[in-house]
């Protein structure tokens, strides 16, 4: 009997170690996923030998710009004050239109009339390292390190020609800072973060903005919980004697949260 009353007396101490440790979002790991409810705009301008047309992929090409986006953002967290960020999302937009004026595109030059179907994929990745130099019970501010990896493709397909594709990859990186007040008897989180780079380096050209804020509670102060918030992503990107481009996605987001 005193055997079961000590196991007993064990467990529930566990199990109250583990509801201790779970009262910051996350003592060793912790993840969001999120649905972003996305909108994009996007311009380019594509250049063979010094000519060039520019080009919106909603007003010229016809592309419906709402995309509903999975993401994954998953935080390993490290001693008291150091954690690592890994996150993806990936989305895609397509549309037909007839062109109402020439358009260059890659190394194809499309007259007016032309009937065009295009697909336009977008995706980032990031690996940050943040450190909280700030760690209190109901604030934290940390500063955030790492590289963020930016891929688009676009595929122009007209009846009778070839396709044309043009596509970038292009790791940039970046440092922020992030914001996260805590109500810890309910569970409740408000975090907020903003991440770029501005770079001219050779050819290339390019700056980057990352900035989202979200509202996570974790429901009954436990493992699980729900979130919502909003993102804003912009970039530009201009090659010399290669192309430029600008996009900016933006859009509300829901979903879900656990933490160990």
């Amino acid at each position: 009997m005193r055997t079961r009353w000590a196991l007993s007396g064990v467990v529930v101490g566990l199990l109250l170690s583990a509801n201790g440790a779970v009262a910051k979002e996350g003592k060793f790991f912790s993840a969001q996923i999120h649905y972003l409810f996305s909108n994009i705009e996007a311009e380019g301008r594509t250049i063979e030998e010094f000519v060039g047309s520019r080009f919106d992929l909603e007003d010229t090409l016809g592309v419906d710009t709402h995309d509903g986006v999975p993401s994954v953002n998953l935080w390993f967290h490290i001693l008291r004050r150091n954690s690592v960020l890994v996150s993806y999302f990936t989305s895609s937009y397509d549309g037909s239109t007839t062109l109402s004026k020439p358009l260059l595109y890659g190394n194809e030059l499309y007259p007016p009339g032309a009937e065009v179907d295009s697909q336009f994929d977008f995706s980032l990745a990031r690996l940050h390292y943040n450190f909280r130099f700030l760690n209190f019970k109901v604030v934290d501010i940390g500063v955030l390190v790492g590289v963020d990896l930016y891929q688009g493709e676009g595929r122009l397909t007209v009846a009778g020609l070839a396709d044309e594709d043009n596509d970038f990859s292009a790791p940039f990186p970046v440092v922020g800072l992030n914001f996260t007040a805590k109500v810890p008897k309910i569970g409740l989180f408000i975090y907020t973060e903003a991440t770029g780079t501005s770079l001219d380096i050779g050819d290339v050209d390019a700056s980057a903005l990352d900035a989202q804020f979200r509202v996570t509670w974790y429901i009954a102060d436990g493992p699980f919980g729900l979130t919502a918030g909003y993102r804003y992503l912009d970039l530009d990107l201009d090659v010399k004697d290669e192309g430029e481009g600008k996009i900016t996605q933006e859009g509300f987001y829901g979903g879900m949260a656990i933490r160990f």
